[in-house]
């Protein structure tokens, strides 16, 4: 499986592939020295948590968190039926055992269809890990379940927070398709979320966590994307998914900004070298959108494109070397970004 997540932890690039294969490389030999020389780790992912068979199981994103790394996993909970699960592991050089930190109660179905169409999607997934304080966020997809992402009582659909000291969770905001990018924004006490919309309407959401009630972004009542074609238009349908355009004129807060066109969004970071400026990732364009936001998080502008020409599926920062590392998997290959 070429998709795979990058972090840092002192001196040591950490890639972690989808299929659970884990490699450190020497940080300054890649940055300052061009050199890819790399070292598998053991784990215990690969022959324990998922099917190698199927396209979209396995690893959906990393952290490391003081001295640990966490991972997020699609996770077969019973028989042909999945959910998006985290797990940590302590660092060391040879060998990761990852224990379990949280696994949903409720799983989602290989086998549901609706009315002739296949219903279950599990690249549906989210699977995205940022930290803050003393809680970490993970968002979870809705694997294709339209009825789930606006019922309370599900995490499909959701950004959670994990205490994982005592393990407690909380829904954070709702109404999500499949979120693939978070970036806490911790003077404002703010978090920024992107997520894949269907057939377009990919969006950035601004989510404020010292609200009180628990915001929602309204899918899938309403996006700015389309059905895909194989979606019948039908009672189930329209019941639960109609896709109306306006959010605010349903209740739902409005995206800061969407694009018409899927560019196959994914992770959002910040840009160190400039003011209210990110980096937004891409799948379908390969590319790296620089975009630009006013004081108050609401959206200005996209200020630059940067061809990357390889689907990106991450990207992370590096503050003692003042370098973006840069997963892109269509090679797949590791680029680095650095100050001059």
């Amino acid at each position: 499986k070429k998709s795979g997540y990058v972090e840092t932890y002192k001196d040591k690039v950490i890639v972690v592939f989808t299929s659970g294969k884990i490699i450190y490389l020497d940080k300054n030999s890649f940055v300052k020295n061009n050199v890819l020389e790399f070292k598998n780790i053991k784990n215990n992912l690969n022959s324990n948590f998922f099917d190698q068979k199927i396209k979209w199981s396995g690893v959906k994103d990393i952290k490391v968190i003081n001295d640990n790394l966490y991972v997020s996993l699609t996770k077969e909970i019973k028989k042909n039926c999945y959910n998006t699960s985290l797990y940590k592991s302590k660092i060391n050089e040879t060998n990761l055992n990852f224990v379990k930190l949280f696994e949903p109660n409720e799983c989602f179905s290989l086998d549901r269809s609706i009315q002739a169409f296949k219903y279950f999607n599990g690249y549906q997934n989210g699977g995205r890990i940022a930290n803050y304080k003393d809680k970490i966020y993970l968002t979870i997809g809705d694997y294709n379940y339209w009825e789930k992402p606006q019922d309370v009582n599900s995490y499909a659909g959701k950004i959670i927070s994990i205490d994982p000291n005592n393990y407690e969770t909380k829904i954070i905001s709702l109404g999500h398709r499949n979120p693939q990018g978070l970036q806490i924004i911790k003077n404002k006490n703010l978090l920024i979320s992107t997520e894949h919309g269907p057939k377009g309407g990919d969006e950035i959401n601004l989510i404020k966590l010292d609200e009180k009630k628990i915001p929602n972004y309204a899918w899938p009542i309403s996006s700015y994307g389309e059905h895909y074609d194989v979606v019948p238009i039908n009672s189930f349908t329209k019941k639960f998914a109609p896709l109306y355009k306006s959010h605010k004129d349903h209740g739902f807060v409005e995206p800061i900004k969407y694009f018409d066109n899927a560019i196959g969004i994914s992770e959002i970071i910040k840009n160190y070298q400039k003011t209210n400026r990110f980096f937004i990732t891409s799948l379908k364009d390969k590319k790296i959108y620089e975009i630009q936001f006013k004081n108050n998080f609401e959206f200005k502008k996209i200020v630059s494109e940067i061809e990357i020409n390889e689907r990106i599926r991450d990207i992370i920062y590096d503050f003692k070397n003042h370098c973006y590392y840069i997963y892109g998997e269509s090679t797949p290959k590791l680029i680095s970004m650095c100050k001059k």
